[in-house]
């Protein structure tokens, strides 16, 4: 009996070190993350107002990013994400008219999630500004 108990007890220890050690992982990520996809360093401010300032910034942004991970059903990394989301821009065609020149899967996934819609490669100012509009709107 009492080595069926001793056997539970490490097993559930054994759990329990799993768990933290998920986490532990989960942190160093994200320390990963500010550093290398945010370039939350060098830091070029003096003030200690500006360089807490600077850190929110960051750790707000990991947030989001975060976030937007999660929405999008953890498929994509934040460094993925941020690198897409880089390359979405757009060219005026002509006065009324936009050429998007970049999509690819997340940016097609973030159009599905977001609703932002912008796989069409050519769009009018009015739609753009629909679309910004219905995603703002969108539940989540």
């Amino acid at each position: 009996m009492a080595q069926i108990l001793f056997e539970l007890l490490l097993h559930e220890h054994v759990k329990e070190v799993i768990e933290k050690y998920r986490g532990l992982w989960q942190s160093e990520e994200s320390f990963k993350i500010t550093k290398s996809t945010l370039t939350t360093r060098p830091i070029r401010h003096e003030l200690e107002d500006r360089i807490n300032a600077h850190f929110l910034i960051c750790f707000i942004s990991l947030l989001i990013g975060r976030i937007i991970e999660l929405r999008l059903g953890r498929k994509y990394t934040v460094d993925k994400i941020t690198k897409t989301m880089a390359k979405i821009s757009c060219s005026r065609l002509d006065q009324n008219y936009w050429l998007f020149d970049h999509r690819c899967e997340v940016s097609d996934a973030l159009d599905l999630e977001f609703g932002t819609n912008f796989s069409e490669k050519i769009m009018p100012l009015k739609k753009i500004k629909k679309n910004f509009a219905l995603s703002k709107n969108r539940p989540n």
